[in-house]
């Protein structure tokens, strides 16, 4: 540069901080002055006057603002200047901190101490601490964040929230801060998921998608690892962050550092790092900066310490496979002092090469959890991908922890298949963040940077193996490795590198005959890497149908493997493939279902497609048609198939089956060949085919009675609420929505002025609980209220009426107590009565033998009954807020649900419109409800009765060698397949019904339904009616449902107390078509009751519970006669009036008869 432009350039930097101070002298804006100085001025002249800048005061207090605030209003209480770009962001920033490198380098100390504590569970210790930093440093959002962790963790919801909600309440503090603390209140909820806050995140940041910079900003802020890789516009998230404490402002410059560093950004911004790097204080003591400056190449110095060189000799150990070498250094560590992922993970791998249980036990905190859940995911058993997410759950909680960052980088190593990118960023993010020298850092470098970190390391710390090793690697030296290092590493390393250099070297069949040999070794771990290097071997060079094959094979014997295989990236390349590849055989299918199975649902059609391919192209067109015994060596690929591809789901879309009739049929012979290919699990497709044989329905009108048990009569809440809600609906229009209500609690709470530059407009960041709100709020509570609990129209009392009422339980014992295997209590003595059919049986048997079976019988019918017990009265119940039950019925609702539902209400809506929109969620909340309980029905309800049965047959191996013991046993057997049957129809209950979605029908139809029903569920006694009726027309499709209830009761009641011995019981049903009504009477013979005028008097003091003042009450109660509930479905579920009366009679024999009547018009079509 000539002498003339280098005066020219000298003056320019002086000419514009000489603007700056004349502006300043002048007293123009100094926030504008400051702003176009920042923007005009290059990184030398900022760097350059710098220090003189911040003589001046007003300068001063722009520049640093509060750096270490004493209380929480102190922050984002100064203005901000204009954002410049990320170059000049950076050294501003770099400058600011410089000014407090004594302060930041004890706050590291004090945050290493702090994160120890909290890995270990030592939280006074960690509580100390972080008021200790507090006290130091001020308030920040670091501390903020581990303030709500750690009161979460120590004390629970309930202090983590009042600290929160203080936060929130007081008007002095800064909006975004109140925002914030919102939200990482919510995050580190222990019951909050790593997915539920992904998903109510998503919701807050995509409410501000029209301001990019702020969407930005609250996702580095709210979920820095989960938007690691969408993060962008650095220099805004500096600018947002200028008058925030020191330490955030700090650690946001290393976390944007290390982003791009680790490859999450554009070639720009590498570039911008690369010349900022000479400015990073020297005062700054952080072994990150360490990294930053190793590996953007500003030193060739490598910081270090001595426990790294004993960490690299026992790595050494690791490679040679002495495994237990190493346990015991790792064993010696003291853990309580070390927040090092890499230790951990060495400990476990050789843990697991040994083949012995780790001897390390911490009873506290989290290095427990992580230590069992990094095994499990190193393992690849059925536990990882549990433990997967409560890794993340982890890791959402503690972001700004370095162990963190270490963790997702093992997490995504160990769980995601290696073409992943992202995975590779996330990997050498997180060994940027460790206080250890990672030997394995190498593979997620350039090769220039990698042979000069193991160099470096070489020459810090002298010769190790695993240094020859990885460079030979990087060489792609594969005669090195032959010659030199089968004496230094144990076979399976030497045979992974040797692999690893032909796979790089597309020297595919090398690659491939390696990783085969290593397969075959008895070591998991190296499986694993073989796996997938044989997968990789196999795609790179083209051969799909061999990498189809061999995934087919791993995933079947353990689909826990499926996280590391590319399993996606396989099926991308056959469908882009013109080639018919494996249409004959199996595999495809199979991979396919996988896919939809565990991974996505978008490729179903093509499952279907290749279960059909396969069919067709072998010549059939129905999966029983193909002789499968014939596949000897698919014979495993051949029963995944059968059992879970050939499923109804999968086959309903062939054109080759006219009806579902057909499907169950095929289905049936699908079982039959399973049993005969696969006898080990013979059980379980014996027992689907006799589900599938069993007589499910009679007819459309039972599918409807039987499968749909769920109805709200929500025509009838609006009748009854229009009083009193269209007043609160015209209140509610009436309030404005003030964006600041004059309380503790303001609706909207606002980023002041000092963010314009991001948007013109203001910033409005927005917490629920302003008036308008609380009146909404208020009349959503009252219409669930009554959604749920209205003795009329509520969902309480339908369940009640179709399900908890004898219904429930004789359907769940009709099938124990047809085997006879099942007493009643005696209400005496609250014991179980004597089994007198099977204790005859076994009458040659001892006393004490006897007494043993009876005690047998006993217990297993007490357990029945806690079972069905546990579903009527603890499942099949309500939950509120103020409703504390355990019931799956959950409609407790939250105020952030509240208000994202509010605040898309139009304020010129109409009353209709505004009560439709509540009644829509009340549905959806039910239907999640109605799937949970399903959920719950079909994979812990059945498992439980049957653990039941298997365990009263257990208990019978002790009885061995009688010849009735094994007919006991069959009979066990038959029950509970039976009662598994019907825990799937109770599951089918549990769906959504509405009115008028039944034809019209004539009045015998629901007559014989009830009988079915009845017949099913108690099937000790058969109840036979027979049917006089004048009534020829139609009645209405709505109404079938009522009268089918009306009959179960009915006939419930004469099976439940007619004490004739006959097996049947006949029962005479005479309808009348009068005037106005229609009239029903029902009788039945009885057994002859001397005094019948007395028992008609008890019956006269029962049918007090029919009058208005009883019913309501009556209708709730479970047991009992049931005709109040009669009643309430004539009344309410009808709208009809009613005429009841029941009574004994005797003219040639007893007889007990009941007469309704039901208003005409309510009726008939």
């Amino acid at each position: 540069m000539s002498k003339h432009r280098k005066i020219k350039k000298a003056y320019k930097g002086t000419n514009e901080f000489n603007t700056l101070k004349i502006a300043l002298m002048r007293n123009i804006d100094s926030q504008k002055a400051l702003s176009k100085f920042k923007k005009r001025a290059n990184i030398k002249t900022i760097e350059k006057y710098f220090g003189n800048i911040l003589k001046y005061q007003e300068c001063e207090h722009l520049i640093i603002g509060k750096p270490f605030p004493k209380r929480w209003s102190e922050l984002c209480s100064t203005p901000i200047l204009d954002v410049t770009d990320l170059k000049k962001e950076l050294i501003w920033l770099l400058n600011t901190c410089n000014i407090y490198s004594y302060e930041i380098n004890n706050f590291l100390i004090s945050k290493n101490k702090f994160e120890i504590s909290i890995l270990h569970g030592e939280y006074e210790s960690a509580a100390a601490n972080l008021e200790e930093i507090k006290c130091s440093y001020g308030y920040s959002v670091w501390y903020l964040e581990n303030k709500l962790a750690l009161l979460q963790q120590s004390q629970g919801l309930e202090q983590q929230k009042s600290y929160s909600r203080n936060i929130s309440e007081d008007n002095k503090i800064d909006s975004l801060i109140k925002y914030l603390a919102y939200y990482i209140s919510i995050r580190v909820e222990r019951t909050v998921s790593s997915h539920k806050y992904d998903a109510l995140i998503n919701d807050a940041i995509n409410f501000y998608e029209n301001n990019p910079y702020i969407s930005n900003y609250l996702a580095y802020r709210l979920h820095y690892f989960y938007k690691i890789s969408k993060i962008s516009d650095y220099h805004f998230i500096i600018g947002i962050e200028q008058n925030f404490p020191i330490i955030d402002r700090y650690l946001t410059c290393i976390n944007i550092c290390n982003c791009i560093i680790a490859g999450y950004s554009n070639k720009e911004n590498s570039t911008t790092i690369n010349e900022i790097i000479n400015y990073i204080p020297k005062s700054l003591n952080d072994f990150r900066l360490e990294n930053i400056k190793f590996f953007t190449g500003y030193t060739d110095n490598i910081r270090g310490a001595e426990t790294d060189r004993i960490f690299f000799s026992y790595y050494d150990k690791y490679l040679e496979g002495k495994y237990e070498e190493v346990m015991s250094y790792c064993e010696q560590l003291n853990w309580n002092k070390n927040q090092t992922i890499s230790i951990y993970e060495l400990y476990l791998k050789s843990t697991i090469g040994a083949n012995k249980d780790r001897s390390i036990s911490i009873q506290q905190g989290l290095s427990e959890l992580l230590l069992n859940c990094m095994k499990n995911i190193l393992e690849k058993n059925d536990k990882a991908h549990e433990s997967v997410q409560d890794i993340f759950k982890i890791i959402i909680t503690y972001p700004s922890h370095d162990w963190t960052a270490q963790l997702i980088g093992f997490v995504v190593r160990e769980f995601l298949y290696d073409s992943n990118s992202h995975r590779n960023m996330l990997v050498l993010y997180g060994c940027m963040c460790s206080n250890y020298l990672n030997p394995r850092l190498y593979r997620y470098l350039s090769r220039e940077i990698s042979i000069k970190y193991l160099t470096k390391i070489y020459e810090n710390y002298g010769k190790f193996n695993f240094i020859e090793l990885f460079l030979a690697y990087l060489e792609k030296d594969i005669t090195k490795i032959e010659k030199q290092f089968p004496r230094f590493i144990c076979k399976e390393e030497y045979l992974r590198f040797k692999a690893l250099i032909s796979l790089d070297s597309k020297q595919y069949d090398q690659s491939l005959e390696n990783y085969c040999e290593l397969f075959n070794t008895s070591k998991s771990l190296y499986k694993q890497d073989a796996l997938m290097g044989i997968i990789r071997s196999y795609i790179a060079s083209m051969h799909i149908n061999d990498c189809i094959k061999f995934t087919i094979k791993c995933l079947i014997y353990n689909v826990d493997l499926r996280s590391i295989i590319p399993v996606k990236e396989i099926l991308d390349i056959v469908e882009s493939s013109n080639a018919h590849i494996l249409k004959t055989e199996l595999y495809l299918s199979v991979l396919y279902n996988i896919y939809s199975t565990y991974i996505n649902k978008d490729k179903d059609i093509y499952r279907f497609e290749a279960y059909e391919d396969f069919l067709l192209s072998n010549g059939v067109n129905k999966p029983s048609e193909f002789n499968f015994s014939s596949l000897h060596d698919q014979k495993n690929e051949a029963i995944y198939f059968l059992r879970y591809i050939c499923t109804p789901q999968v086959m309903d879309s062939s054109i080759y089956f006219d009806s579902s009739e057909d499907i169950d049929t095929e289905r049936i012979k699908i079982c039959q060949i399973l049993c005969k290919i696969d006898p080990i699990n013979s059980d379980i497709y014996t027992d689907e085919i006799k589900e599938l044989t069993q007589v499910l329905i009679i007819n459309k009108g039972i599918r409807e009675v039987e499968n749909s048990k769920i109805y709200v009569d929500v025509d009838g809440i609006k009748r009854d609420i229009y009083t009193e809600m269209s007043e609160s609906f015209k209140r509610y229009v009436s309030l404005p929505r003030t964006k600041r209500e004059i309380n503790e609690n303001p609706e909207y709470y606002r980023i002041l002025s000092r963010l314009a530059f991001l948007n013109k407009d203001r910033i409005e960041f927005t917490i629920p609980n302003d008036e308008k709100f609380h009146l909404f709020k208020n009349i959503f509570i009252h219409i669930r209220d009554k959604f749920l609990s209205s003795n009329d129209y509520g969902l309480d009392a339908y369940l009640s009426v179709g399900i908890r009422h004898g219904t429930l339980s004789g359907q769940l014992r009709s099938p124990i107590e047809l085997e006879r295997l099942i007493t009643q209590k005696d209400t005496r003595n609250d014991k179980y009565r004597k089994n007198e059919h099977w204790i005859e049986r076994f009458s040659e048997m001892n006393n004490e033998m006897i007494q043993g079976l009876q005690d047998h019988f006993a217990n297993f019918s007490r357990d029945i009954d806690e079972l069905i017990s546990t579903l009527k009265n603890d499942w099949i119940q309500i939950r509120t807020e103020k409703k504390k039950m355990n019931g799956f019925f959950d409609y407790t609702v939250s105020d952030v649900a509240l208000k994202m539902l509010e605040v898309n209400l139009n304020d010129k809506i109409e009353y209709d419109e505004f009560i439709d929109i509540i009644f829509t969620v009340l549905w959806e909340m039910t239907e999640i409800n109605l799937q949970n309980i399903r959920i719950a029905i079909e994979e812990h309800l059945k498992d439980n009765f049957d653990n039941v049965f298997y365990d009263f047959i257990r208990k019978l191996r002790k009885y061995k060698g009688d010849t009735n013991i094994y007919e006991l046993e069959n009979s066990l057997n038959r029950a509970r397949i039976s009662t598994q049957y019907e825990l799937d129809k109770i599951a089918s209950w549990f769906k959504r019904s509405e009115a008028n979605q039944v034809n019209d029908y004539y009045i015998n139809f629901p007559i014989d339904i009830a009988a079915e029903m009845i017949n099913n569920t108690i099937p000790r006694k058969i109840v036979r009616p027979i049917i006089d009726s004048n009534l020829c027309k139609m009645l209405r499709g709505d109404s079938l449902k009522s009268l089918v209830n009306i009959f179960y009761i009915i006939f419930n009641n004469i099976s439940t107390h007619c004490k004739l011995k006959s097996k049947i019981i006949d029962v005479d049903v005479e309808i009348y078509s009068n005037e106005d009504c229609i009239e029903f009477m029902i009788s039945n013979r009885d057994e002859h009751h001397t005094d019948i005028e007395n028992k008609n008097r008890e019956l006269d003091s029962k049918k007090l519970l029919l009058l208005d003042g009883g019913r309501q009450d009556a209708v709730k109660t479970e047991g009992g006669s049931g005709f109040p509930k009669i009643v309430k479905i004539i009344n309410i579920d009808l709208h009809s009036k009613h005429k009841i009366d029941y009574f004994f009679s005797f003219i040639n024999e007893c007889e007990f008869n009941l007469n309704i009547n039901i208003e005409k018009d309510r009726l008939l079509a």
